[in-house]
């Protein structure tokens, strides 16, 4: 049996009232720790842009780009200084034949990745995923990105 997309562990949240009463949902989370599979990790990148999740291991994200060809990139996930989900590209290989591609080349293509909320190029040309800018139109808001975690298959986030 496969893991859930996402798994709530725990959650520590308050309800705005006055949104119930206007029938709309308001929840200020104030702490939550979740697992993520492939799958659940693939559902919070925001639509349109040009990449899949092809797996997860201990320190390493595996990404299948539609750019330059189509490539295979393995990212090291951190948590950012602002709370964010850092991917910083440690490797990558053409997706057709097991070339290595640069990581310029890779650093340059995450430079015009398209503007979308929640998806932010940070420093050094790293993606950063702002999942508190993702979930805020749905009514959720997030504390700050406080840990990240990931073993085979799954990733743990602490907030």
């Amino acid at each position: 049996m496969s893991p859930p997309a996402v798994e709530l562990r725990s959650i520590q949240a308050r309800v705005d009232p006055a949104a119930l009463l206007d029938r709309r949902l308001e929840v200020e989370v104030e702490a939550l720790a979740l697992r993520l599979s492939v799958a659940g990790i693939a559902l919070l990148l925001p639509p349109g842009i040009p990449i899949r999740i092809d797996g997860l291991s201990p320190e390493r994200l595996h990404v299948r780009a539609n750019f330059l060809g189509g490539i295979l990139v393995d990212f090291h996930p951190v948590v950012s200084s602002s709370g964010r989900l850092r991917l910083e590209a440690v490797s990558a290989r053409l997706a057709a034949i097991p070339l290595p591609v640069p990581l310029p080349a890779v650093r340059a293509a995450v430079s015009r990745l398209p503007q979308k909320p929640g998806l932010h190029v940070g420093e050094g040309s790293e993606v950063e995923i702002d999942l508190s800018e993702i979930l805020a139109p749905l009514g959720v808001r997030l504390p700050r990105l406080k840990a990240f975690r990931a073993e085979p298959g799954i990733a743990s986030l602490q907030f």
